[in-house]
């Protein structure tokens, strides 16, 4: 199957071979391993819409073991030891959200994936209230899965990065509103992100919200990567209807 997303395709960096990669992945700790982060390509995707701050990190586009993080997360990749790589982050930095696309394939060569956020992106509308000056950006990456000893792209990780003019007012205003069913249910703990399964459809209408001026998009037909943002913002089509399953979802390999 090709690849669905050709005009990312330019983005994916290779900075090692596969037997290398496969040789480091057996550790059962890689994550925590030096030789791991070294061949990890550093991406751009995101600049802050307030004050143009630039967000670029290491993450894992050979292969899906990088991916499946829950809710808002720190870095782009879901392990806590990611931190030590990233830049510091501006006071507007909110969070990011991952979503990991299969583009209709089964990824067999892993025993188990949580896809917690579901494949399509979608906006948590609390993060924009009327008072708050906040947005959101919009970007993609092509994931690999090897074959034949080649990285070949097959799936796609989009990202939301939230940014808001009082990220802590926001984040306190969202456990607010949860605060009743903490009564209710003392093992319950509140969300960050409106978790999958629970959004309405206008979450998922990412063209509505560029117009507004909320989501901008960094433009992946030009070297730098320049954000569009602002109202009025055209999405590229191939954001506008992301095809994948919208709930939470949970692969596990047969044997």
């Amino acid at each position: 199957m090709l690849y669905p997303y050709p005009s990312h395709i330019h983005l994916l960096q290779l900075l090692c071979e596969p037997e290398v990669y496969e040789k480091i992945v057996q550790n059962k700790n890689f994550t925590k391993l030096q030789s791991y982060w070294m061949i990890l390509p550093r991406y751009l995707y995101a600049y802050c819409p307030i004050c143009q701050v630039q967000y670029s990190e290491p993450a894992d586009t050979y292969h899906i073991n990088g991916w499946g993080g829950i809710g808002l997360q720190n870095t782009l990749c879901a392990t806590s030891y990611a931190k030590r790589f990233i830049n510091k982050r501006c006071t507007h930095f909110l969070g990011i959200q991952a979503f990991l696309n299969f583009n209709g394939q089964s990824p067999t060569e892993i025993k188990y994936f949580g896809n917690s956020s579901g494949e399509v992106p979608y906006m948590t509308s609390q993060f924009f209230p009327d008072d708050l000056e906040s947005y959101a950006v919009l970007h993609a990456l092509p994931v690999c899965r090897i074959v034949s000893e080649r990285f070949v792209p097959t799936y796609t990780v989009f990202f939301l990065t939230y940014f808001s003019e009082s990220p802590k007012e926001v984040l306190a205003r969202r456990f607010a509103e949860q605060a009743k069913w903490s009564m209710l249910d003392p093992d319950f703990r509140p969300a960050t992100v409106q978790p999958a399964g629970f959004v309405d459809e206008k979450s998922y209408q990412l063209e509505l919200w560029a117009k507004s001026g909320k989501l901008g998009w960094l433009d992946f037909s030009l070297p730098q990567l320049p954000l569009k943002i602002g109202e009025g913002t055209v999405l590229p089509e191939i954001y506008r209807a992301v095809q994948g399953n919208r709930n939470p979802t949970i692969w596990r390999r047969e044997n």
